[in-house]
This record gives structure tokens, sequence and C-alpha cells, in this order.
């Protein structure tokens, strides 16, 4: 900075012999010189370097480097604490108003000729947005680009444009976003009070729809973007007001008259038109470069949308003009005229899904009008739910069938069946995420309207004439969580009359399927077997037997009862045992089996609750129906692969045990299906796979989670068993568990519910005869503290020389605590405190090393305390002991 100044320096300044360079210079020293030298300075200065850039085309030709320096001082110059010396003496600066004009010259000239200003264009952007920034900001200078409505909405739109492309740096875009909050500001100032409001359409048409379209698009598929989302929407907003300005209501109106009803096209307001037809010609790809095609048509998709839900909360009186908008957007999206089927783009049908969300979420659509009105929203929708399942299969289409089922579940009736097969046939070809959560949703929703219009069994003839078309699809809807779940609840729900109707239907269902499997028809055991999973989920939740149940109701449950037993399961059952090789034939068989078993063990349960114990007694062989010893071996020899086969003949070894519950029977432990279970836990020690989950469903059993799934069931007999289990399937069972505990967490229940190991371990725990077991408590304890002997490795305790492991003073006493003969769950003063000496006195020797606890260790202490230790919690001879492992 030049401390003195030269006298002349106006005319310095004004020396056309002078380069830029030199007059930028001296302007600079003289703008931050301390004294006065030049009187009115400030705007002298601004006037000079402002005609630079006013005169660059007829006077000088500015380099980029000139230009560049020019835009910089500008920009120095109105950002410097100096400026506010300007009112000192009552002056106020002035900016000439043509310097808009060359602002915006210089913008569009970064849109169209980026590659040619490339190298010092991005630093004078960096300028020439900060010098608007701080005009508009500035309240004396904010006419420049305020006053008038086409030179900021113009502005607006290039700036909207270069942010678009990329051509504004990320160091740059805060700065950008608070410039076109301000811009904001003045727009909606100008849109509450400018009298020619069709100018203001027309410009915003021309100068910023498509940027503001495209920046809205940026902000929501680009994550670095989202913190500028309230100042896009901001922008967003005054688009779509623009259109939808109250001067402009009837013009809209006669708009949708003409696209909708085929009027005279000659009619149609040019403004109005002009608009949407901006936004459309990007689904046309028309007049686009190549290169941006895509981008260009995904952001007009997302912004129609937009323009929808404007039109929809603007005109809440008026759903017939949202309904006229919506077919006007879903014919420029590709949807044919009524009477047609023609396929449309699988791009947009994410549009048109959210298009109908938004139909529902107006409520544009309602059922008793359009059914006044002759149904003509009803036969549209139809016809666009035609449209939509000639389209591949595509995820969002589930959604839209969501949307029409919310409507009005007459849409889809005609053609459900069709439905059902596109939407099932997504996930089957393409399972994924997202594509099993939309056809969860839609199907758990579809059950739950027919329930809710008492319907059910409508609903259910949909399903069975469905799994005659496709048989895979059953057992797959049942690995859905959210639609299994729903499913139990609305079958539980069922009034009596019926609930026995639909066994009646699932009876003749399954006899057709049988007969045809009889017959050596091959697809008739996939059906069987889905036809067998729905009668399944229905009887296990089914209210068959209450207080209110009356005698005449009984009978003829038997009478279905026998009717099931004689007319399918003995004849499937005697065909399978003779050939035994179609797995699914035989799946069905055994969880047929074991429905009917289900339905006996209730009826016993009912007889014996409605009878004096003295008078009615359950004798063994009122047992459930169910395959022989030696018949279900045959079976799973036949098919030795077959995990679900396997668990279906445990299914009914349960079900035996849970008769025994109900019978007066003595030597249990002598019973083949109490010694399969006894032996479970010794065969299941070995397992090392702890990822497994498990939904609870039969259908989606496999080879990973079959041990998941029999543990489950054996966990809740486990009570049952207790009584006479001996020591050693106690120590089975106790190894089993601290395997289970001493693991690190890989999986844990979901919120759809999901089974694992360790849930399934904690509600064996939890249950009250485990609790109360001293035996099972005690062993438990023992096994534990064996475990924790073998993991704890306290440093120093390796003999290098002789390269054996020494044990440590905390594994001896782990490990006399383990293998002590203690009853542990006997409270004996003596022996708790004789170990508690010993445990203190380990603990207490200053040469014991620290114990150092991995993640597994850490969990088998807690497991400890929380589940095996309620009572010795508080002996205080082993607070030592229980502080170490706290730690």
């Amino acid at each position: 900075m030049a401390k003195c100044v030269p006298s002349g320096v106006y005319g310095r300044l004004k020396d056309q012999a002078a380069s830029i360079l030199e007059k930028l210079k001296l302007a600079y020293d003289v703008w931050f010189a301390k004294s006065d030298v030049l009187p009115n300075k400030h705007q002298i200065i601004i006037d000079t370097v402002v005609g630079f850039l006013l005169n660059k085309k007829k006077k000088f030709e500015l380099t980029q480097e000139e230009e560049k320096q020019v835009w910089n001082n500008l920009y120095e110059f109105l950002s410097s604490k100096n400026l506010d010396e300007c009112g000192k003496y009552g002056s106020t600066l002035l900016i000439k108003p043509s310097l808009a004009q060359v602002i915006l010259d210089y913008l569009e000239m970064c849109i169209t000729e980026w590659e040619s200003v490339e190298k010092h264009g991005r630093e004078t952007l960096s300028s020439v947005i900060g010098c608007c920034r701080v005009i508009i900001g500035t309240s004396s200078l904010s006419y420049v680009l305020t006053s008038r409505p086409e030179v900021l909405i113009a502005l607006t739109g290039s700036l909207c444009q270069l942010w678009h492309l990329g051509q504004v740096s990320e160091n740059s875009e805060s700065e950008v976003s608070v410039l076109l909050s301000e811009q904001c500001k003045h727009l909606w100032y100008h849109l509450r009070c400018h009298p020619n409001q069709a100018q203001m359409l027309k410009v915003v048409t021309e100068k910023l729809l498509l940027p503001v379209v495209h920046l809205v698009h940026d902000v929501k598929t680009i994550t670095r973007l989202n913190k500028f989302k309230v100042c896009v929407e901001s922008l967003q907003e005054f688009v779509v007001n623009t259109v939808f300005h109250e001067d402009h209501e009837r013009l809209v109106k006669t708009f949708l008259d003409v696209v909708t009803k085929h009027q005279d096209t000659s009619q149609i307001p040019r403004l109005i038109d002009n608009f949407f037809t901006k936004i459309l010609s990007c689904l046309k790809e028309k007049d686009i470069p190549a290169k941006s095609k895509s981008s260009d048509t995904k952001a007009a998709l997302h912004f129609l949308p937009v323009i929808f839900q404007h039109a929809s909360r603007k005109w809440k009186k008026y759903p017939q003009q949202c309904f006229q908008l919506l077919c006007f957007f879903l014919t420029s999206l590709g949807m044919p005229e009524e009477g047609q089927v023609e396929k449309i783009m699988d791009d947009h049908v994410a549009t048109v899904s959210h298009l109908l969300s938004l139909v529902h979420d107006c409520g544009i659509y309602n059922v008793v009008a359009d059914k006044i009105g002759g149904e003509v929203q009803l036969k549209y929708f139809r016809h666009v739910l035609q449209v939509l399942l000639q389209t591949d299969k595509h995820e969002d289409v589930c959604k839209c069938m969501l949307t029409f089922l919310q409507l009005n579940h007459l849409i889809l009736e005609p053609y459900m069946l069709k439905v059902l097969d596109h939407c099932c046939s997504i996930h089957i070809q393409e399972q994924g995420r997202n594509k099993s959560y939309n056809l969860d949703v839609f199907m758990s929703e579809l059950i739950s309207t027919y329930s809710q219009l008492h319907q059910t069994p409508k609903w259910m003839n949909f399903i069975l004439a469905y799994n005659d078309s496709n048989p895979r699809a059953v057992p797959m809807l049942f690995s859905l969580q959210t639609f299994s779940n729903r499913y139990g609840q609305v079958m539980c729900s069922l009034p009596y009359s019926t609930a026995l109707d639909m066994w009646t239907k699932f009876v003749e269902q399954i006899h057709t399927h049988v007969q045809g499997f009889l017959n050596e028809n091959e697809a008739s055991s996939a059906k069987l077997w889905g036809s067998t999973l729905l009668f399944h989920e229905f009887i296990s939740h089914v209210r068959l037997f209450d207080a209110s149940v009356t005698g005449k109701a009984v009978e003829k449950i038997q009478a279905l009862q026998k009717e099931l037993e004689e007319k399918i399961i003995l004849p499937c059952k005697k065909l399978i045992i003779q050939k035994g090789k179609d797995e699914l034939a035989c799946r069905s068989c055994l969880l047929l089996a074991y429905c009917l078993g289900n339905v006996k063990v209730m009826l016993m349960q009912y007889k014996t609750s409605r009878a004096d114990p003295d008078q009615f007694l359950v004798k063994e062989n009122d047992l459930p129906f169910s395959l022989k010893p030696h018949e279900l071996l045959k079976v799973k020899k036949s098919l030795d692969e077959d995990v679900v086969l396997h668990y279906l003949a445990d299914l009914l070894t349960v079900q035996k045990l849970q008769a025994f519950e109900e019978v007066e029977t003595m030597c249990l432990a002598k019973k083949p299906e109490v010694q399969s279970f006894l032996t479970f836990f010794k065969e299941t020690t070995s397992c090392t796979d702890f990822s497994q989950t498990w939904n609870g469903s039969i259908a989606t059993i496999n080879n990973g989670n079959y041990l998941l799934a029999t543990f489950f069931h054996v966990a809740q007999k486990v009570p049952f068993l207790l009584p006479i289990m001996l020591l050693e399937n106690c120590d089975d069972l106790s190894k089993f568990l601290v395997d289970i505990f001493s693991k690190p967490i890989i999986c844990s229940p979901t919120k759809e519910g999901r089974h694992t190991l360790r849930s399934t371990a904690q509600m064996l725990l939890c249950n009250s005869a485990a609790a109360e077991s001293r035996q099972l408590l005690s062993v438990l304890i023992c096994t534990l503290w064996k475990e924790m002997c073998t993991e704890f490795s306290p440093p120093g305790s390796e003999s290098h020389k002789k390269k054996r492991t020494v044990p440590s003073k905390h594994q001896t006493v782990l490990c006399s605590l383990g293998e002590s003969d203690i009853l542990w769950s006997e409270h004996s003063e003596s022996r708790v405190q004789s170990v508690g000496q010993l445990v203190n006195a380990v603990l207490e020797c200053e040469d014991v090393q620290p114990i150092v606890l991995s993640v597994s260790q850490k969990t088998c202490c807690r497991f400890c305390i929380a589940y095996l230790w309620p009572i010795y919690l508080q002996a205080h001879n082993c607070s030592a002991f229980w502080d170490c492992l706290h730690c």
C-alpha cells in the first residue's frame, strides 16, 4: 500500500494511455489510502472500475486476466470496511443499473462457453458471485439487481444453472446459497406486488423453470447438497406459485379442459401451455444435449409430483381439477388412452407411483362422489392398473397397487390374480430388501382391508386360486414377516361360523390337490404344499375352542376333523410310505398330520376343562394322530437331505410331548419321543454357526436355520422335561447354553421379530420352570466356571523355557470351582464361606496379574450374573471376586 499518493490521481485514472492493470493498482492504493487525496474517491473509483466492464466492448479490449483482476478489485472494494465511510458526509454510493446486464452476460458466457474461460473462469466467477451477494445484501445498492423482476429472475436462473453444471466450486456453494436465499425474498415480493403476473410467468418459464428443476433434482440425489435443501425448496415453491397464481386460475382451468377433454387446441392458453411444455420437453428429450438427456429426464420426473402436490393443496375445493391434472401428467408420461393397453417406460413407473400416492394423501378421490358421477375415476384407475400390469417387473408397481388398494379395493378386484402374480413375481425373480418390503406392506394391507370389510373368505379364495396358478408364491409369502403376523391376527379374529366355512373350503381345495397327486399330476404336489401351509397357519391361529363354543359346534369340528383324516391324510400317508419320492407331498402329509394333531390336542384340553377330572380322563390311545416311529424313520431316510421334512417329524414329536402334558401316564423318560429330546443337546453341542435367524415360519426353514428352528420348539418343551432329565442331560443342555452365550453377538432379533440362538436361549432361561430347577442351575454354574477357566490366560502364565502353559491362580480357583461337588443351587453357608475365603485369598496376593477379559469372557460373566447367580450376588464373602468379574 502506498504511503503517499501523488497528485493528479483522477487524471491518471482517466488516462487512456495507461494500461488497465496500472489503473487498477492505482485505484486499489487510493481506495485503501488513509488520507483523502481524492474527493469522493469511493464513487469515482467504483465508476471507473464499473466503467471498465461496461465499455469493455466499445473502448477497452479486456483480456481474461484483466477481466479477472477487474472483478476481483470490484469485489474487494464493495466488501471492504472503507465502503462505510461513504455515508460520513451524507453521500451515498451509486452503481449504474447497467452493471446488472454485464453480470448476466458474463454468467451466460460461463454457461455457454465455459471451456474458453475455464482457465480463469472459476476464480472470476467467485468474484462475480461475491459482488452480487454484497450488492443485493446492501440496502442502498440492491436496486441494481432487484428493481426489475426480469433481471432478478434471469440472474437467479443463471446461478442455478451454473450450480447444476458444476461450475460453482464447493467453496463457493455456501455463498451461492446465501445469495439465492436473498434473491428469493425479493422474488416473492415481486410475485405478491407485480401488476403484470403474466409477464412474471413468461420470464420464469423462459429463464428460471428448468434451472430450478435441475437444481431440485441435484439436491435430492447428491448428499453433499442436502444442506441447501431449504434454499432450493423456497425457489421451487416460488416457481410453482407463479403458474398457480390466482390471476392464472381461469387460464389453468381452460388449459386442463382442453388437454383432457380433447377440445379445440386453438383455445389453449399459450402462457400455461408454454410452462408445461417446457418441463415435458425433458421427457421427450428434444433439444437436449446427448450427455445430459438422462439427468434432464430424471429431473423432470422428480418435479412433476412437486407441481401436483402444490396444485392439490391449492385446489382442495376443486378435486375434479386435480384429477384432470393427474390425467394430463399420466398421459405425458406415456399412459395410453382408455381402451388401449400399452407399456410405459420403466423410468416413468416411479413417478406414476408418486403421483398416485399424492392422490390418496391429498384426498382427491372420493368413492361416493365418483359413484354419483358415473364412476369416471374408478374406470380410469382400472385403466391405469391394466397398463401398469403390462410393464416389466418393477418394484414401484407394488407401491402403485398399495395406493389403489387404499383408494378403493374395487380397483384391484377384477384383476386380483394378475396383480398378485405381478407383485409376487418381482420378489421371486429379484429378491431384495426393498422389493420384499414393498410386497410385504402390500400383502399385509390387502388382507387387513378384506378383514375390515368382513370379506376374509373372498380374500382367501383369491389366494387359493393364485396358488393353483403359481404354487411357488405361497411359501414365499410366509417369508414376509409382517404379512405372516397379520395373517395370524386375521385368522384369530374370524367369527366362529366363518372359520368353519373356511375350514371346509380348505379341505375341498386340499382334497382336489391330493387327488391330482394320486393321479400322478406333477404340479399337484406343489399346489398341495401351498394349500397346506395356508391351512397350517389357519389352524395355528384360529379360535376353535373357547367359552362360547357349544356342543353342536364341537360335533361339527369333530366331523371336519374326521373328514380331513379319512379323505386326505390316510390316503396321502399310505402313498408316501410306499413311494416316498416326492418331498413336497411328504411335507404336506406330515404337516397335515400335525394340524390334525393340534386340533385333537385343543379338543382334549377343551373336554378336560369342561369335565370333572375324576369322571373324565384322557387315555394314551387318544393321543393325536401321527406317523409311527418306524414310519417317520422310513420317510426321513427316503429324503435324507430335506431339512423341512426332518423338522416336521420333530414337530410331531413335540406334539406328543404336548399331549403327554394332558395325559396321566407314568415313565415318560422311557418314551422314544422323550428320549429323542433328551439327546438333542448332545447332538448339537458342536454347532458353530451363531449367525442364523428364523422368522418362525415353516416355509423359511433351510439348511442354515434348521438347528435354530428345532431348538426353538425343543426350548418350549424343556420345562416339561426338566423333572425327568438326568444329570448327564442337564450337562449337555448347560454346555449348549454356555456355548451360545460365550460367543460374541453376531446378530440380534430384528424389529420384524426374527429368532436367534441367543434369543431362544434367553427365552428358555427366563421360563419360571428353568429358573426353579436347582439341578439345572447348579450344572450351569459349574459348566460356566470350567468355560471361564479354559479361556482365561493372564500375562506371564506361559513358561518359555519348558514351552508349556503354567496354570495361573485364577485358573486354579476357577477350575476348583467348576469341578467341586458343591450343589450350588442349595444354600449352604459353610460351603459358600469356604469358597469365598479361597477366592479372597487368591485375589489378595500381590503377585496376581490383572485379568484381561475378552468379549466372550465378559459375555460369560454377564450371563452368570444375569441368569445364574441371583442368590450369591448378596454373599459378602464373594464380593471381591464379583468386583473382579465386573472389571
